[in-house]
Protein backbone atom coordinates (compact mmCIF):
# COMPACT_ATOMS: atom_id res chain seq x y z
CA UNK A 1 0.00 0.00 0.00
CA UNK A 2 1.12 3.50 -1.08
CA UNK A 3 1.05 6.15 1.42
CA UNK A 4 -0.12 8.93 -0.16
CA UNK A 5 0.75 12.82 0.49
CA UNK A 6 -0.32 15.26 -1.87
CA UNK A 7 -0.87 15.24 -5.77
CA UNK A 8 2.33 15.58 -7.33
CA UNK A 9 2.72 11.70 -4.88
CA UNK A 10 -0.30 10.18 -6.55
CA UNK A 11 0.41 11.34 -9.95
CA UNK A 12 3.58 9.78 -9.92
CA UNK A 13 2.24 6.48 -8.39
CA UNK A 14 -0.96 6.65 -10.79
CA UNK A 15 1.64 7.35 -13.67
CA UNK A 16 4.19 4.57 -12.76
CA UNK A 17 1.40 2.47 -12.43
CA UNK A 18 -0.39 2.57 -15.66
CA UNK A 19 -0.96 -1.01 -17.03
CA UNK A 20 -2.49 -1.17 -13.58
CA UNK A 21 -6.07 -1.24 -11.59
CA UNK A 22 -5.29 1.13 -8.97
CA UNK A 23 -7.15 1.88 -5.67
CA UNK A 24 -7.63 5.14 -4.09
CA UNK A 25 -8.46 4.89 -0.55
CA UNK A 26 -9.46 7.86 1.26
CA UNK A 27 -9.40 7.34 5.38
CA UNK A 28 -8.40 8.62 8.54
CA UNK A 29 -6.94 7.19 11.73
CA UNK A 30 -9.10 8.08 13.90
CA UNK A 31 -12.13 6.26 11.76
CA UNK A 32 -12.88 3.08 13.15
CA UNK A 33 -13.86 1.55 9.99
CA UNK A 34 -10.85 2.82 8.41
CA UNK A 35 -8.23 1.29 10.72
CA UNK A 36 -10.51 -2.02 9.94
CA UNK A 37 -10.21 -1.45 6.34
CA UNK A 38 -6.60 -0.59 6.14
CA UNK A 39 -5.31 -3.61 8.50
CA UNK A 40 -7.30 -5.79 5.84
CA UNK A 41 -5.21 -3.72 3.08
CA UNK A 42 -2.02 -4.41 4.90
CA UNK A 43 -2.62 -8.09 5.77
CA UNK A 44 -1.09 -9.66 2.21
CA UNK A 45 -3.04 -13.07 3.03
CA UNK A 46 -6.08 -10.50 2.34
CA UNK A 47 -4.69 -9.20 -0.91
CA UNK A 48 -3.76 -12.50 -2.24
CA UNK A 49 -7.47 -12.37 -4.54
CA UNK A 50 -6.54 -8.77 -5.40
CA UNK A 51 -2.89 -9.32 -7.01
CA UNK A 52 -2.86 -6.64 -9.57
CA UNK A 53 -4.70 -4.28 -7.90
CA UNK A 54 -2.17 -1.01 -6.73
CA UNK A 55 -3.67 0.46 -3.33
CA UNK A 56 -3.28 3.90 -2.48
CA UNK A 57 -3.81 5.39 0.76
CA UNK A 58 -4.87 9.04 1.44
CA UNK A 59 -5.29 10.30 4.98
CA UNK A 60 -7.40 12.79 4.63
CA UNK A 61 -6.57 15.19 7.35
CA UNK A 62 -3.06 15.82 6.09
CA UNK A 63 -3.05 19.05 5.04
CA UNK A 64 -1.48 18.09 1.29
CA UNK A 65 -4.25 16.05 0.46
CA UNK A 66 -6.97 18.27 1.16
CA UNK A 67 -6.96 19.30 -2.83
CA UNK A 68 -7.17 15.18 -3.40
CA UNK A 69 -10.29 15.18 -1.12
CA UNK A 70 -11.61 18.25 -3.15
CA UNK A 71 -11.10 17.06 -6.30
CA UNK A 72 -12.38 13.30 -5.45
CA UNK A 73 -15.40 15.68 -3.66
CA UNK A 74 -15.16 12.97 -0.53
CA UNK A 75 -17.65 13.13 1.90
CA UNK A 76 -17.53 10.38 4.02
CA UNK A 77 -15.22 7.84 4.94
CA UNK A 78 -14.00 5.60 4.22
CA UNK A 79 -14.14 5.85 0.23
CA UNK A 80 -12.28 3.99 -2.35
CA UNK A 81 -12.16 4.72 -5.66
CA UNK A 82 -11.27 2.41 -8.40
CA UNK A 83 -9.33 4.34 -11.24
CA UNK A 84 -7.14 3.99 -14.55
CA UNK A 85 -5.57 5.94 -17.06
CA UNK A 86 -7.16 5.61 -20.46
CA UNK A 87 -5.15 5.81 -23.79
CA UNK A 88 -4.84 9.47 -23.59
CA UNK A 89 -3.22 9.85 -19.95
CA UNK A 90 -6.44 10.93 -18.19
CA UNK A 91 -7.71 9.32 -15.14
CA UNK A 92 -11.24 8.21 -14.89
CA UNK A 93 -12.98 6.70 -12.07
CA UNK A 94 -14.48 2.80 -12.73
CA UNK A 95 -16.08 2.44 -9.35
CA UNK A 96 -16.74 3.67 -6.08
CA UNK A 97 -17.61 2.29 -2.95
CA UNK A 98 -18.59 4.71 0.27
CA UNK A 99 -18.14 2.77 3.92
CA UNK A 100 -16.22 -0.07 4.89
CA UNK A 101 -17.22 -2.94 3.10
CA UNK A 102 -14.40 -5.65 1.84
CA UNK A 103 -17.10 -8.08 0.14
CA UNK A 104 -18.01 -4.70 -1.98
CA UNK A 105 -14.53 -4.32 -2.81
CA UNK A 106 -13.19 -7.99 -3.74
CA UNK A 107 -16.57 -7.94 -5.83
CA UNK A 108 -15.70 -4.50 -7.70
CA UNK A 109 -12.33 -5.90 -8.56
CA UNK A 110 -13.53 -8.99 -9.94
CA UNK A 111 -15.79 -7.57 -11.77
CA UNK A 112 -13.42 -4.68 -13.11
CA UNK A 113 -10.29 -7.28 -13.75
CA UNK A 114 -12.96 -9.75 -16.09
CA UNK A 115 -14.15 -7.20 -18.03
CA UNK A 116 -10.79 -5.80 -18.80
CA UNK A 117 -11.68 -2.58 -17.10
Amino acid sequence: MHEIVGLENLNNIIYNNKDHLILLYFGAVWCGPCKKLKNKMEDKSELIELKDLVICHLDIDNNENEELVKMYEVKNIPTLFFIKINENNEVFTLHKIIGYDWIGIKFAYNKLINNSY
